[in-house]
C-alpha cells in the first residue's frame, strides 16, 4: 500500500505503518520526517522536503511522522524546541 503512494510525503500515523514502511526499506530508500506542530524548523523544512519528494518519486518513498502522534524511538525529553534528527544505514 505504501509503495503505491511514491511522490506524495505519506504520514505514518500508527506502529503497522512504521513497520510496514521499514519492510519496504529493503526494496527502496524511505526518507523519514521526524516532525511536530510546534516545532518551528520543521515547518520550515517541509515545502522543501515535499520539493525532494516530487524530485524522486519513484526513486524513494517519503515518510512523515509526527512525534507527538507515533513515537519511534525513546521518550520525548520535555522542553526540546526542535525534533533531533537521526540518520539510519
Amino acid at each position: 500500500a505504501l509503495k503505491a503512494k511514491l511522490g506524495s510525503v505519506v504520514p505514518l500515523r500508527s506502529p503497522d505503518e512504521w513497520r510496514a514502511a521499514l519492510r519496504l526499506s529493503a526494496e527502496l530508500p524511505v526518507v523519514c520526517d521526524f516532525t511536530a506542530e510546534w516545532c518551528g524548523p520543521c515547518q520550515t523544512i517541509a515545502p522543501s522536503f515535499a520539493r525532494l519528494c516530487a524530485q524522486h518519486a519513484r526513486r524513494a518513498l517519503f515518510v512523515k511522522v509526527d512525534v507527538d502522534e507515533l513515537v519511534v524511538g525513546g521518550p520525548r525529553r520535555d522542553g526540546d524546541s526542535s525534533v533531533e534528527l537521526f540518520v539510519a544505514r
